[in-house]
């Protein structure tokens, strides 16, 4: 997302998000002062450098969108690139808006890029408030070379998908791509996904569609949105897939404003990794639906009941939690509550949160999720899905 784009405060509903902008405000205060007004040419102040300083930490923490070819319109590897984006990089970092989807309470039960530390904050909001010095070019980091081939290693099949052509005066698109699986089944322990051209690609949404007998059924087998990586389902859990199966890909493409009006083109590609040898538990999902009773007002609260022993292996907020502050509650059959996950739900970066350690679900417990929106009044509406689980049996 734009480093100059202004998002809605933080919801008092988050505790993570919260204890976020008290850190922030605590580093920024305590570096440059909330108070001093801006001036048309600041002194320089600010005793970090772009290159000593700053780009050791866009090139770690930003450089996967914020790079010359990234999906983001600004590079923030270059002092000439950044320097024009300084008020807003101070604005988004704040507001604790950066890096996207980083903040998820608790922390340390999730396997994600945590948020910047105290440290990298000071450095860089001191860095856009204190005059944005240069430094000495010669000291530059050097940039980390991109991995080649996929993350995971070899995958046992790559599916290339369809060119897509964009004109001049065409800026934006939703594509689903349709992959026939073959005939045989299979029992998938990972998908990947890799753009062919990152500036466009802001987004993709990878599902397998199976028609077993009755409707045709679709399961979540991966979000990515740029920055991501995949990861294997644990101890050899699969997804099972029938014979004749689909691989839906639904990718969102927008073109940068600084190249709205030039002519683009992507071939962008899926990686399928199966297990070797005999397949662990089969994973399915657990899904958490709007109901009428729920939809009131500004805040919604939606269950779903856990009917045999399962193990959460990760969670994904669907696209109508977009705005929200999230809590995530396992809620037992008794009445004991204990918190799985709050989070703040960004527009365009649903990701999968994948926990560190599988937990546990005892049978007639419930998982709860309480979503909190500032303005608008919510969105969802009664039958829509708030949020999945990837689950595996715990017999």
């Amino acid at each position: 997302m734009p480093w100059g784009r202004r998002m809605r405060p933080e919801s008092r509903g988050c505790r993570a998000c919260g204890a976020r902008a008290r850190a922030v405000a605590a580093v920024l205060a305590a570096a440059v002062g909330l108070t001093t007004p801006a001036a048309a040419h600041k002194p320089i102040t600010s005793p970090f450098t772009f290159y000593e300083d700053v780009l050791p930490i866009t090139q770690a923490r930003c450089g996967a969108c914020h790079a010359p070819d990234g999906v983001a319109p600004m590079s923030l590897l270059t002092h000439e690139a950044a320097v024009p984006w300084a008020e807003s990089m101070r604005l988004e970092l704040v507001a604790g808006h950066m890096p996207p989807g980083s903040d998820v309470w608790p922390r340390g039960r999730f396997r994600h890029t945590p948020p910047l530390t105290a440290r990298e904050l000071n450095v860089l909001l001191t860095w856009a408030t204190g005059g944005t010095p240069s430094g000495d070019p010669a000291k530059a980091t050097t940039p980390p070379e991109p991995p080649e081939g996929w993350t995971l290693g070899p995958p046992t099949e790559v599916l290339p998908m369809p060119s897509v052509a964009f004109e001049s005066n065409e800026t934006a698109r939703v594509v689903e791509t349709i992959l026939p699986l073959g005939p045989r089944p299979r029992a998938l322990a990972a998908v990947d996904f890799r753009p062919g051209t990152r500036a466009i690609v802001r987004s993709a949404r990878i599902l397998v569609r199976q028609h077993d007998g009755g409707s045709p059924r679709e399961t979540l087998l991966g979000l990515w949105v740029p920055g991501d990586e995949a990861a294997r389902l644990p101890d050899r859990a699969a997804w099972p897939v029938v014979p004749g199966a689909e691989l839906v890909v639904r990718t969102v493409y927008r073109k940068r404003w600084d190249r709205e009006r030039e002519a683009a083109s992507d071939e962008s590609a899926i990686a399928l990794y199966e297990n070797d040898g005999p397949p662990g538990a089969a994973a399915g999902a657990l899904e958490v639906l709007a109901t009428p009773a729920d939809t009131t007002g500004q805040r919604i609260i939606a269950a779903a009941r856990v009917t045999r022993p399962i193990r959460v292996l990760a969670l994904w907020p669907d696209t109508a939690l977009a705005g929200a502050s999230v809590r995530v509650d396992v809620v037992q059959a008794e009445g004991s509550r204990s918190l799985l996950a709050a989070f703040d739900a960004r527009a365009g970066w649903e990701r999968r949160v994948r926990l560190a350690a599988p937990e546990r679900v005892r049978p007639g417990a419930r998982v709860e999720v309480t979503a909190t929106w500032v303005s608008p009044a919510n969105p969802a509406q009664p039958g829509t899905r708030l949020l999945g689980l990837d689950i595996v049996g715990d017999e």
